[in-house]
Formats: C-alpha cells, sequence, structure tokens
C-alpha cells in the first residue's frame, strides 16, 4: 500500500506540473486528493486567499471544490460556504500554519514562497488514519511547490503585459490592443482615439521629494486615468512619465478632445507627497481615427506622441491635437527633414495669404502669411506636420527668412497699384521660436525692410506666447528693437499656452490675437464665451487691439463685434489664396 501510494503521489505531482493556470492546478489538487483517500467520499473543498491578504479565514474563497461541496461556486467566500466549525478548523490551521485532523472533518496547509495561504478542508467520517495523514502530507509538500510554480508563471504572464510599479499595461500590449481595436472598428462608422499623456517637471518631483514620492504620484496619475475610463477605454504606461489612453466608440474628434479636457482637469487636482502638496501638470496629445479608416498602431502612437511633445514645446499643460501628413508616402522624420531641406531650391514652398477684416465695417485690413508646401511625392504637407520639423532642425531660419522677402516682396504689390489707398493693408507674418532666439531676426526685419523699400508701419510680426517663456529677457529687447524701426508686433495664440498678463505689461503688444479653439466652441462650451470677452476687455484696457481668428460663420462674426473684437479673420471672410487673387482682393476692396 505505500508502494501505491508513493506511485500516486508522484504521478499527481507530474501531472499537477503541466497545467498552465493556477485554476487548471487546483482542479487537479481536487482530483488528486479524491485518488490518494478513499474514505472520504470525495467530500473536499480547496480553498486559497490571495497573497498578501491578512492570514484570515475570512479572506479564504472557494477556488475548486468536489463531492457533497461541489454547489459552492469559485470565488465564494468559505465562511459564507461551511458552518461555524469548519470555518474554525480552517482559522486554526491558518494562524498556525499547522494540518488539523478532526471527525469533522481535516484541514491541510499548503506553505508557498509566495506567501499565500492555501487549504484543503477534507469533510468526512471519522478521524483520518496515520497512513492517510503521512500521505497527505508529503503530497501537500509537493503540491506547494506546484503552486509557487503557478503562482510565479502567471507573475511572468501579467509582467510580459503590465508596468510592474502601476499595472497598467505596457507598450507592448497597448500596441496589440490597439491592433485589435483598429480590426473591430473597421466594420462600423464609430472611431477611435489615442491619447498620450507626458507629466510636466516631474524630474523636479524626483529632485526635491525622492523618487519614492515620484512613483506614488505615478500610481496617484494611473488611478486617475482608470477611475475616469469607461468599459471602452483602456490606460497603459509607456514608459518614464508617459502614460497613454486607447478610447473606442467615439464619433468625433470633438468628442476626444473633450474627454481629453476632463482627463488634463483630474490630472491638474493637488496630490499630497511627503507631506507636501503636489500640483501636477500635464502635455497631452491625441489623434481621432475614424472607423473605416485603417491606420497601423504604431504610426497613431506616434502621432499622438508628436502632438503631446508639441504641447510640451508650447508651454506644457496643454492639450494638442495630431494632424495626419496628408498624402505623405513616407513618414519618417530623417526623410521629411531631408526632403524640407531642399523644398527651397526646388521651389516646392509658396506662400498664401488670408485676409483679415475689420469687425465693425467689413473692411478688408490685412493679410496674414502662410506657408505651405507642395511634396512632389508626398502631395501636400500639412504646416503642423513639417514646421515644427523645420523648427527642431533649424530649417526654419532660411525657410523664416525666405517667407518674410517673399510676403513682403508681394505685399509690395499691392502697395504699389493702389498707392495710399492700400496703406491700410497691413501683412502679418509668423515669427519661430529659433527664429526670434538662434538668428539675427531685428538685422534681418531690418535689411528686408531696407531692401524692400516697404513702410515699418505696414509690416506686423506675430510671436507665440511659448517663445516668450524660452528667454523672456532676450525676447523682451529684441521686440523693443523691432518696435523701434516701427514695425507692428501681435501675440498670437493667446489663451492656448500661459497667458500670463504680464506678457501684455511688460511687451508692446500692437494686437492680441484669440486662438480658434476658443472661436470654434464660443457657442457650445460654456468657459469659451467668458474667456473672449474677458481677453478683449483686458485688451481694451491696454489700448490693444484684438483678432479673432478662426471664424467661420456671420453669427460668430456678430457675436465677436458685439463683445468689442476689433477684427476677424477665418474661412467665414476667406480661405488663403495666392498672391494674384490677395491683388484682385484689395481691388476689388479698396
Amino acid at each position: 500500500m505505500s508502494r501505491q501510494g508513493l506511485v500516486k503521489i508522484l504521478s499527481a505531482s507530474n501531472s499537477l506540473f503541466e497545467y498552465q493556470s493556477m485554476n487548471e492546478f487546483v482542479q487537479g489538487v481536487v482530483l488528486q486528493l479524491r485518488s490518494l483517500i478513499d474514505c472520504i467520499g470525495g467530500a473536499m473543498l480547496c480553498g486559497v486567499s490571495d497573497p498578501g491578504s491578512c492570514d484570515s479565514v475570512d479572506a479564504v474563497r472557494v477556488v475548486a471544490s468536489a463531492g457533497e461541496l461541489e454547489k459552492f461556486a469559485p470565488g465564494s467566500l468559505v465562511t459564507q460556504c461551511l458552518p461555524p466549525d469548519a470555518c474554525e478548523l480552517i482559522s486554526q490551521a491558518i494562524s498556525t500554519l499547522e494540518n488539523i485532523y478532526a471527525d469533522s472533518g481535516s484541514v491541510i496547509v499548503f506553505r508557498t514562497v509566495n506567501r499565500a495561504v492555501s487549504v484543503v478542508y477534507l469533510r468526512g467520517e471519522g478521524c483520518l488514519s496515520q497512513m492517510d495523514r503521512y500521505l497527505l502530507e508529503i503530497f501537500c509538500n509537493k503540491v506547494a511547490l506546484g503552486f509557487d510554480n503557478i503562482y510565479f508563471i502567471d507573475q511572468m504572464r501579467q509582467l510580459a503585459r503590465h508596468e510592474p510599479l502601476t499595472n497598467l499595461l505596457n507598450r507592448e500590449a497597448l500596441v496589440n490592443e490597439l491592433k485589435n481595436r483598429l480590426l473591430n472598428a473597421a466594420d462600423t462608422s464609430a472611431g477611435l482615439g489615442v491619447i498620450v499623456i507626458g507629466l510636466d517637471r516631474f524630474k523636479d518631483v524626483n529632485t526635491d521629494l525622492g523618487y519614492a514620492a515620484g512613483d506614488r504620484l505615478l500610481r496617484v496619475i494611473a488611478s486617475r486615468l482608470c477611475s475616469m475610463l469607461t468599459d471602452t477605454g483602456l490606460a497603459s504606461r509607456l514608459g518614464a512619465d508617459q502614460f497613454a489612453v486607447i478610447v473606442s466608440n467615439i464619433l468625433s474628434a470633438n468628442e476626444l478632445r473633450d474627454l481629453t479636457d476632463k482627463l488634463l482637469q483630474m490630472i491638474l487636482q493637488p496630490v499630497e507627497l511627503e507631506g507636501e502638496e503636489v500640483l501636477p501638470a500635464a502635455s497631452l496629445g491625441f489623434v481621432f481615427v475614424s472607423g473605416r479608416s485603417l491606420r497601423p498602431a504604431y504610426d497613431l502612437i506616434a502621432e499622438a506622441e508628436a502632438a503631446m511633445a508639441e504641447a510640451k514645446r508650447l508651454g506644457g499643460n496643454r492639450v494638442e491635437q495630431a494632424v495626419s501628413s496628408g498624402g505623405a508616402t513616407q513618414s519618417g522624420r530623417l526623410t521629411l527633414i531631408r526632403d524640407l531641406s531642399y523644398a527651397l531650391d526646388r521651389k516646392e514652398l509658396r506662400v498664401l495669404y488670408q485676409p483679415i477684416y475689420k469687425a465693425s465695417s467689413r473692411q478688408l485690413a490685412g493679410f496674414e502669411a502662410l506657408l505651405r508646401w507642395h511634396h512632389p511625392e508626398r502631395g501636400s504637407v500639412v504646416p503642423d506636420k513639417f514646421i515644427a520639423e523645420a523648427e527642431v532642425s533649424g530649417l526654419i531660419v532660411p525657410i523664416g527668412s525666405w517667407v518674410l522677402r517673399t510676403a513682403t516682396a508681394d505685399a509690395l504689390r499691392w502697395h504699389a497699384s493702389y498707392a495710399e489707398k492700400a496703406e491700410q493693408v497691413k501683412l502679418s507674418v509668423n515669427v519661430s521660436a529659433r527664429q526670434l532666439l538662434t538668428s539675427d531676426l531685428v538685422g534681418m526685419v531690418e535689411r528686408i525692410i531696407d531692401e524692400s523699400a516697404i513702410a515699418p508701419a505696414l509690416l506686423k510680426l506675430e510671436i507665440t506666447e511659448s517663445m516668450i517663456m524660452e528667454d523672456p529677457a532676450r525676447v523682451e529687447a529684441m521686440m523693443l528693437r523691432l518696435k523701434d524701426m516701427g514695425v507692428c508686433l501681435s501675440l498670437d495664440d493667446f489663451g492656448t499656452g500661459y497667458s500670463s498678463i504680464s506678457y501684455l505689461h511688460r511687451y508692446p503688444f500692437d494686437t492680441l490675437k484669440l486662438d480658434r479653439s476658443f472661436v470654434s466652441t464660443m457657442f457650445d462650451r460654456k468657459q469659451s464665451m467668458p474667456i473672449i470677452q474677458a481677453v478683449v476687455r483686458l485688451a481694451e484696457a491696454l489700448n490693444i487691439e484684438t483678432i479673432a481668428e478662426g471664424v467661420e460663420t456671420e453669427n460668430q462674426a456678430r457675436t465677436l463685434l458685439d463683445i468689442g473684437c476689433d477684427y476677424l479673420q477665418g474661412y467665414f471672410f476667406g480661405r488663403p489664396m495666392t498672391i494674384d487673387d490677395a491683388n484682385q482682393l484689395v481691388a476689388d476692396s479698396l
């Protein structure tokens, strides 16, 4: 009988190690115990408490059962399944980590490395024999190893898909999940969105409060992301201080932007770390793809990451939408920068002009020069795609100089043709951060004015808030020199970055440009209208004129006029046009 028992134990152990999951494993434990001990009639229960939980019977749940106890479903609390005397036996066993053999039943404890308390309860009639006890104890020692092996296998599977600090999906698992969702979305009209989140100033938390506080902040952000998402959303930690979210069943880019805005507001809520109140900040980039548009998963994540990086470049603590590269056949940054470096020589770049009108009289007041690139193979490459790369690579300096020279020469055409009538038609040209901080912008503007003989007052340079943040003292000095030359200055995209009132007080701006995001949502988002009104009143108090861009309807135009906005720009008044069409518009308007 001893030999037969040992054969059964070895056979049982070998077969148990073949199981691939904890659930299958414990089912095997129950079956093998039934084959070992005949006198218990199959009336037994296997319960396991979660690793790390308190060693109490209250933490033990049913995992597998057989015989008279088979009616209890896996996951049920043992205390809800067994009578008090049986629960008392289990409680004694897990508190002492000793097997208990009694007439009413027996409890065998599984001692495991991962510290999970595992027990088998056997209901029988009479106490087990010494030989049965001996066999069971040998068996349990062997099975404990099986529990540990399965636990570690489950851990490895968990780590293969999840990031250990936050328990969110890792990058590889996110990509696989996104691939599956893209395939499923192809058969529906609804789209999906990818949001990439990068924490701002996270390094300061590690430096000032320690890495433990930084880890705590990452876990808090992960928890907040999960709390915001429904069944259609999934969160991931891409690495370091970056997270990602994918959301299915999104109907439009506006719906996705609203969700992204809510995520940002949730992230901004204070967190207490090491006894200090910390105000988190983040930059978010998102991309929306319609259900019928099959796009590679890696491309979508890369585009959302690029949009997040742009949000950081613009000052952080904001949301940016990714823009696809149109008909681009090559998406690599290296090839894009290479092609852009030849674009000037190949005459692939051109300048278009979008009209600006006086709000009160609807009289033409000027044009904004807009750069466009038409690649022979890529097709029309949108500015948001190539201007950022031109900025990073330094190509923006020669390209920006070319735009200013070209636009100035074009403006001279309508001024030469219509003389005094065209004096009110000003030319606005955007200036990049790289031009402002790494080149002799003032000297270049001065040379262009001398060469073209254009009146400096007709030239307006548009500067974004993010440029000021790069080097406030240097920017101020350069702006004062430009003002001394007679050039007008405009603060572009006000309200989308830091929006500090000190900019308007410290720097000599002539106009302030309301970002299109406020104009487009002025009737839909309750915060937009008060912001527009406040900005306009502030500009009036400082004797600064305001321009609203992105005007697309008559209702928007009339409302902006009633609020007190001075100038209007947008598709309602005219799309970007060639210099010939701009000249004709000047002729028809004056």
